[in-house]
């Protein structure tokens, strides 16, 4: 045995950024979970989430909002046409003689060859008729190609979201829960439903509004100014009132939605111990909890969001009154104030939805502030460029790590600390030590997994880079302790991540012969298209181990990384799983971390960690002979 032993090297802190941990990774920062400091979506308030949802448009999708806002403007020409032919149709049907009395009323009469009102009639109801009906398809119209931009985006942003956590270093994803993920996805549909839906149609609702305010002004400007300021007046009241309840409502939405899938995700993780330990209550108890924060807060959004149109609905009924009662009183009466009042409460029918419409998309942007932002820095984070089709680095030389040491963001003490080790090409190495020695995060380090806060890993002489690390993941085929199956079936599983047309079965059976595990699934009455069930719920642990080996088999890699692969393996079943690798693998690099030294007995060299350092490398033999309360900590 060669006892090894090197100077304690101080790690480099990882770089803090103001927003959290940046992680130098394919040429761009990554923002940790502690970022949510550095940006405050309550502050910044409704302008600055859209504009956020605006930043993450593409190009085809501003193209899309320019279409929205097109057919928007010919909806609004098109009311305001409607409207506007309300007055001096009602002023002909009631008063067909008395038409000189409305501006250019003789000029059109002239221009159609009408020589009275009575002819007119007719020509006129037809003329409002299609008017009508042109608005209404304009607006049918307009609803589909809003809603079309609407999921269009929805689908775009769930794909760029998802995309981007799949391409996230290796790093990313051990400070993070897995629900955050699943949660910021169906964050997603909320917003694209809850928020961006209202918004859009809140921006064709104010551009409406605005052209029927235009309108009223111009038939009445006292009277129209003073009913605008009064209604301006009340949102206004209504709005600084509930804001920050709005504000308060939106970070409660937010938690509460990430804490609830984190708490689905827990409770049908564990589902075998909760049944055993008959736990049920204490999960329904903390679900209910959760759920319950989640639907009071989108109750009050909610609710804020409809308490103006009540307010607002009986003001203008007042309004109307006064209004009659004023016109009334003026020369001519009332009989002569109808075409004026008729317009009036027109506009004031097509104008009160579409002031709560506008009230609605501010006060549903207001309540997910925060969600629109953390969807934003996750979208963000998708730009992160990982090349995924460069050619494998090749495996031909050494793997050398020189002083390489690594602390963990959230530690103060260093996982790994001034390693410096040199492995063959094609040698078997084995790693063995206490739990917590080092020996998976070591192993994450030589396959790119994790960065080195100190020193530098070198492939065939090379240091490995940003540039190289993709190449040289291709080359490493990766068995850890706890294997991930996809609820499909046995061969796609062996060849993960390798679509249908592109599996090579033979691959699959000789992997699978090797792996121990063919006898098995050739055994079942759908063979290798048998599904496994969820994450291999129907397996047993050595099964779940057998088909981890197959699947990195089949990636017929240069390295092999096995981390406690046959733990779950009974003694004989595990001499065979290894004898097969052993003739399997012949000439390629193999490392081996395993608490068992029997697993070890075929490896060229073991090496021994402690407390994240070498402290011992020799032969299985040596160490095997070594006392035996060294060898107990194997």
């Amino acid at each position: 045995m060669v006892p090894r032993s090197g100077p304690l090297s101080k790690c480099a802190a990882p770089t803090q950024s103001a927003c959290g941990l940046a992680i130098p990774f394919a040429r761009s920062t990554l923002m940790m979970p502690q970022e949510q400091g550095c940006e405050r979506p309550g502050s910044a308030g409704v302008v600055s989430a859209l504009a956020a949802l605006y930043r993450l448009l593409s190009p085809r999708r501003r193209r899309h909002l320019q279409l929205c806002f097109l057919v928007m403007f010919a909806g609004a020409a098109a009311e305001l046409f409607t409207i506007g032919a309300v007055l001096p149709f009602l002023a002909l049907i009631s008063d067909p003689e008395g038409l000189g009395r409305i501006p250019h009323a003789p000029a059109v009469f002239a221009a159609f060859g009408w020589r009275s009102g009575s002819e007119a009639i007719l020509p006129a109801t037809l003329l409002l008729c299609g008017a009508a009906a042109v608005a209404a398809a304009i607006r049918l119209l307009l609803t589909w190609v809003s809603h079309a931009f609407v999921f269009s985006f929805g689908h775009e942003l769930g794909v760029r979201i998802y995309s981007g956590l799949l391409r996230q270093p290796y790093l990313y994803h051990t400070q993070r829960n897995s629900s955050e993920g699943l949660a910021a996805l169906e964050k997603v549909q909320y917003s694209v439903i809850g928020v961006l839906l209202p918004v859009i149609q809140g921006l064709v609702a104010a551009v409406l509004a605005l052209c029927i305010m235009a309108l009223l002004i111009a038939l009445q400007p006292v009277i129209a100014l003073l009913s605008a300021a009064a209604v301006g007046l009340l949102y206004t009241g209504v709005g600084a009132v509930t804001r920050g309840k709005l504000h308060h409502g939106s970070r409660l939405i937010n938690d509460a939605q990430t804490e609830r899938m984190r708490q689905v995700q827990e409770g049908l993780g564990g589902i075998r111990d909760i049944l055993l330990d008959r736990s049920q209550p204490i999960f329904e108890r903390s679900f209910a909890e959760l759920d319950g924060r989640l639907r009071r807060s989108q109750l009050l959004v909610t609710y804020i969001a409809t308490v103006p149109r009540v307010v607002i609905e009986s003001a203008v009924i007042i309004l109307v009154a006064v209004l009659a009662l004023y016109m009334s009183r003026q020369s001519g009466g009332l009989p002569a104030a109808i075409p004026l009042l008729g317009a009036f409460a027109l506009g004031a029918q097509r104008l009160l939805p579409l002031l709560q419409l506008v009230y609605v998309a501010l006060t549903r942007t207001a309540g997910s502030v925060h969600t629109i932002h953390e969807l934003a820095r996750l979208a963000r984070a998708s730009t992160i460029d990982v090349p995924l089709d460069e050619p494998p680095l090749p495996a031909t030389g050494a793997i050398e790590l020189r002083g390489v040491s690594f602390t963990y963001p959230d530690s103060s003490r260093g996982a790994v600390t001034g390693v410096d080790l040199h492995i063959a090409a094609g040698e078997r190495v084995g790693f063995i030590g206490e739990t917590g020695s080092g020996k998976s995060t070591l192993l994450d380090l030589i396959m790119g997994l994790l960065e080195p806060t100190a020193g530098e890993i070198l492939i065939d002489g090379a240091p490995l880079r940003d540039a190289t690390r993709r190449r040289w993941q291709r080359q490493i085929a990766h068995v850890p302790q706890s294997i991930y199956l996809a609820d499909t079936s046995f061969a796609a599983n062996i060849a993960f991540g390798v679509s249908a047309e592109e599996r090579d079965m033979a691959r699959v059976r000789a992997a699978a012969e090797q792996a121990q595990i063919a006898d098995f699934i050739e055994g079942l009455p759908g063979g290798y298209q048998a599904s496994i069930g969820e994450r291999g719920i129907r397996l047993s642990g050595g099964q779940r181990q057998r088909l981890g080996i197959a699947r990195a088999l089949y990636k017929q890699a240069a390295v092999l990384v096995l981390d406690e692969a046959t733990s779950a393996l009974d003694d004989a079943t595990e001499r065979a799983v290894m004898t097969a690798l052993s003739k399997g693998t012949a000439g390629r690099t193999v490392l081996v971390v395993a608490h068992r030294l029997s697993t070890l007995a075929n490896c060229d060299r073991l090496v021994r960690l402690v407390g994240g350092r070498i402290v011992a490398e020799g032969s299985y033999e040596e160490l095997v002979a070594a006392p035996s309360t060294e060898r107990g900590r194997a």
